[in-house]
């Protein structure tokens, strides 16, 4: 099933994995057409970007140029639940860039890190419809989505929530959304790292 994804993926179709927190929507983030499919299976506005998934810390580099502070969170907190939101290179994908900014994440799943190993980064937002809450299992998720999907790779049950998101685009890190990761712990790591 891990090759079928990461086969579908380089396809240019949109896939369902699961992480820690919740189930996402997926697509590679140099296929256009995949991404611009998860705005139109979620309904969701074009205006709101999507986050990027990525196997390891090295990524930040390779997407956008991360501080000392970035590096610091990322070694602390990755895999985990927590999108660091950082200034965005030049040829990173413009699809998954917002005010200059690119919201990056390791996502602390076997399985999915696996797929992301062999596909690269992929862009992804929550498995759901905008505005409605994100299904705990896969054959709820199969229901939404149906053939829109080409791949569903089962995590079992997840009852989460989004990650923590904290934007890393000044010195001062400043909280995007709160998730399972409070942000009192991410101020504390920053603090260390100045």
């Amino acid at each position: 099933m891990l090759d079928e994804a990461v086969a579908a993926l380089e396809r240019g179709e949109v896939v369902v994995l699961p992480t820690e927190t919740v189930y996402g929507l997926a697509a590679r983030v140099d296929r256009l057409s995949a991404i611009e499919k998860i705005f139109e299976l979620k309904g969701r506005d074009t205006e709101k970007v999507l986050q990027v998934l990525v196997p390891d810390a090295s990524w930040l580099e390779r997407l956008g140029e991360p501080s000392a502070a970035c590096r610091a969170l990322a070694r602390a907190f990755w895999p985990g639940p927590l999108t660091l939101i950082i200034r965005a290179r030049a040829d990173t994908p413009t699809a998954v860039i917002k005010d200059g900014g690119v919201g990056i994440r390791v996502p602390d799943n076997a399985a999915t890190l696996a797929v992301l190993r062999d596909a690269g980064a992929v862009a992804a937002s929550s498995a759901n419809r905008s505005g409605e809450s994100t299904p705990d299992n896969i054959d709820a998720i199969r229901t939404i989505f149906g053939d829109g999907v080409a791949v569903y790779l089962d995590g079992e049950m997840i009852a989460g929530s989004g990650s923590t998101v904290v934007d890393m685009t000044t010195d001062e890190p400043k909280l995007v959304r709160e998730g399972p990761l409070p942000f009192d712990r991410v101020k504390s790591v920053v603090a260390e790292s100045i």
